[in-house]
């Protein structure tokens, strides 16, 4: 849990430094953003790599829980799953800490 709360910190501090001016403006209209002096190619890059390296960090978590995790764990239905929790938590910076997809896994888990 602890690793979990660092990351979700991490994540709400990046948001609101200069990286995450960049990402936002990168969002709402790369040209503008290329305009106003960010690098838009740097920025996509960085944000694709932090956001692999907090994938990472939960598929390494979810690894550690389940004990063993073999072929049948990822399958259409997972990628599903993850795809329309990210819909339903939406994209905006807002709803990032979003608890519906959590609600959502846990009743479906029971």
């Amino acid at each position: 849990m602890a690793v979990v709360l660092v990351c979700i910190l991490i994540q709400w501090y990046l948001t609101k430094t200069p990286f995450g001016n960049a990402v936002r403006a990168t969002k709402e209209n790369d040209e503008r953003a290329d305009f106003v002096g960010y690098h838009v190619f740097i920025t996509r890059l960085s944000l694709y790599t932090t956001a692999a390296f907090f994938a990472g960090i939960a598929g390494s978590l979810f690894a550690f829980f389940q004990g063993f995790v073999s072929t049948g764990a990822i399958d259409a239905q997972m990628s599903m799953q993850v795809t329309f929790m990210t819909f339903i938590g939406g994209v905006e910076p807002s709803s990032a800490l979003s608890w519906e997809p959590a609600s959502i896994y846990t009743l479906r888990t029971g």
